[in-house]
């Protein structure tokens, strides 16, 4: 039968919803894989020193006097408060961008884990969730409305939590028997089809513990293994591999290789190349590979500095943390440093990126942070612990703004995001 023609009024509505997308920039999406984040970026390797910029106030964006880049300040931290993303290892973006995650220190409302708009940055509300540590909490990869966790009851039991962040709807998925608390890898994540998770388990003495996988999607846990020094094994994107303290191990948590590092503890993030191969990508301040973005192939073992001096950089600056969770952008590997504060040298009081993918290897500089870390008076918690978003077109990071006293969270658009 032949259909009706479509109204004349209903094209032009649809012609507006067009033009109205293309000029608000549809921009949640993951880029095109071939797209360069780098382009509109300085990618040399000169000294950029840092000029005074004042700190933003809530909400509103500056541009960086130095590398040009768009910074938004997207939190309104009481004195001496911090709000800041969780960890460099820990998507603060959900499937689609748009929610995100942040953590807030302090007493009463709002402290703990709180839900923000992933695009407008808007707080939405506070998510009352109890995981065994602040940076174990799991966004799912395809549902941008779920989050995992780990509940513990005590008793021989701990529930693996589903929650959903827009109806508030929260269930128990799966029950997971351990003798006093089971925890996740607050430096790691699950894998890139969010179904193998890396666990461990305590007993009854810190001595009691045993390490474990286990799968999301059918229940089942893999072999208990002794504890070993480094916490519950880190899961690869691909959930086939996992890094335990220097060593690749495979499903049975026996040892595959070993990682040519220096420091097998040393900040790091589990990535993946558009290839397929997990990488796992660390700061290195000794050893024979040192940089302050050293990837290793977890598959063969290969190791390349991509930003060392090696490659033209200098020697890593210290609190240098790496996010390679860029799932939809895979290779993009976001870096943060802290190093002499006064911001002379190369990556010092720096935010910078990297293609890691072979053949394509690239380097850009994103931004000053002006976070003073442990030199300030917020310590630890003024570290910048960059967050990439999935798509990898935006960065997120903590700064106490040149030692303000109190940490808010600031994102850095990159030219590739797209905003009109």
């Amino acid at each position: 039968m032949r259909k009706p023609p479509i109204p004349t009024a209903a094209i032009m509505q649809g012609v507006l919803v067009f033009l109205l997308l293309v000029a608000t920039g549809c921009s949640d999406a993951a880029p095109p894989t071939g797209t360069d984040l780098c382009t509109g970026l300085i990618t040399d390797a000169r000294p950029h020193p840092i000029k005074p910029l004042a700190k933003p106030a809530p909400g509103e964006t500056v541009i960086d006097p130095v590398f040009g880049t768009r910074i938004t300040r997207i939190t309104n931290a009481a004195p001496g408060m911090v709000i800041k993303p969780l960890y460099s290892t820990v998507p603060a973006w959900n499937a689609d961008e748009s929610y995100l995650i942040l953590y807030h220190t302090g007493r009463g409302a709002r402290a703990g884990h709180s839900l923000y708009d992933g695009r407008t940055y808007e707080y939405i509300k506070e998510l009352r969730i109890a995981p065994p540590d602040l940076e174990q909490v799991y966004w799912d990869h395809a549902d941008p409305d779920i989050l995992y966790y780990i509940r513990n009851r005590g008793r021989g039991a701990a529930y693996l939590m589903r929650l959903n962040v827009t109806t508030d709807e929260e269930e128990v998925v799966h029950e997971i028997p351990c003798g006093r608390k089971l925890y996740g890898n607050s430096h790691g994540f699950i894998s890139w089809d969010s179904d193998i998770w890396g666990l461990g388990c305590r007993g009854r003495t810190r001595k009691d513990k045993v390490m474990f996988w286990f799968s999301l999607l059918t229940g089942k846990a893999g072999i208990r293994q002794p504890y070993q020094k480094g916490g519950a094994p880190l899961v690869a994107p691909s959930g086939r591999l996992f890094y335990q303290a220097g060593n690749v191990l495979d499903r049975e948590l026996n040892i595959v290789r070993a990682l040519d590092v220096g420091n097998p503890f040393e900040h790091a993030s589990l990535g993946r190349t558009l290839d397929g191969r997990d990488t796992y990508n660390e700061v290195s301040f000794d050893g024979r590979h040192i940089g302050s973005l050293v990837t290793h192939d977890m598959q063969s073992g290969k190791v390349r500095v991509i930003i060392g001096p090696k490659t033209g950089y200098p020697y890593p600056p210290s609190a240098t943390h790496v996010s390679a969770i860029a799932f939809k952008k895979p290779g993009w590997v976001a870096v943060s440093s802290v190093g002499k504060r006064r911001g002379i040298k190369p990556l010092d009081m720096e935010l910078y990126l990297a293609n890691t993918n072979p053949g394509q290897w690239q380097v850009c500089r994103v931004a000053h942070h002006r976070s003073w870390g442990k030199a300030g008076r917020k310590s630890y918690w003024a570290e910048p612990h960059v967050v990439i978003s999935p798509s990898g077109t935006r960065l997120l990071f903590g700064s106490d703004w040149e030692n303000s006293g109190s940490v808010d969270t600031y994102v850095v658009e990159l030219p590739a995001y797209g905003r009109k």
